[in-house]
C-alpha cells in the first residue's frame, strides 16, 4: 500500500514546481560561482536589477533578477518558494498553468518597474534637496556679504548677481 500513496512531490502543481526548481538551482549556481568562479563572471551583479540610467543596467534584468535570491541567506530563497507553493499552487489550480506563469512574470516585471520608478524619484529629490541646499547656500553667502539687503529682496535676485557681487568684492 505505501506504494500506491502519492509523493509529496507529485502533489504540488507543475509551473509551481518549476518555478521552485529552476529558482533554487539559480540560487545554488550563484552560490558556486561566488565560491569557485566557474564562468569568471559576478553572476550576481551581472543578472541582478540596476537603476535604469547606470551603465549597468541591461534591460534582460527586469526578468532575470525574479529568479535570484539572497546569495548568503538560505532562508530568502526558502521562504520565498515556500510562499510560492502556498499561494502559486491554488492560484495554478484555479487559472491552469498559463494564466499563473503569466501572472508571476507579470508580478515580477511589474515590481521591477516600480522599483526603477522609485529609485527615480528618489534620485530626483535628492537631487532636488542638493539643488536647494545649494540655493540656501548662496543666500546665506549673499546675506554675509550684504547684510543690510532685506531678505525678502534676496529670492527675486538672479545668481547671476551673486557673482557679480563676488567678483566685485573678491576682486
Amino acid at each position: 500500500m505505501a506504494g500506491n500513496e502519492p509523493s509529496f512531490f507529485s502533489n504540488i502543481a507543475p509551473a509551481v514546481k518549476n518555478l521552485a526548481i529552476i529558482n533554487v538551482l539559480v540560487w545554488l549556481f550563484v552560490l558556486a560561482n561566488e565560491k569557485t568562479h566557474i564562468i569568471g563572471v559576478d553572476v550576481f551583479n551581472v543578472f541582478s536589477l540596476h537603476y535604469w540610467e547606470t551603465d549597468s543596467f541591461k534591460p534582460f534584468q527586469l526578468v532575470s533578477y525574479m529568479f535570484l535570491h539572497d546569495r548568503f541567506s538560505f532562508s530568502h530563497v526558502f521562504f520565498n518558494m515556500f510562499a510560492v507553493w502556498m499561494f502559486g499552487g491554488i492560484m495554478e489550480h484555479t487559472w491552469g498553468s498559463r494564466r499563473f506563469l503569466f501572472f508571476y512574470i507579470a508580478c515580477g516585471l511589474g515590481a521591477g518597474l516600480i522599483q526603477e520608478g522609485v529609485q527615480y524619484i528618489d534620485w530626483a529629490i535628492r537631487l532636488s534637496a542638493y539643488n536647494i541646499m545649494r540655493k540656501v547656500r548662496k543666500v546665506r553667502k549673499i546675506r554675509l556679504l550684504f547684510p543690510r539687503i532685506p531678505p525678502q529682496h534676496l529670492h527675486n535676485m538672479p545668481i547671476t548677481w551673486y557673482a557679480v557681487y563676488r567678483h566685485i568684492i573678491y576682486s
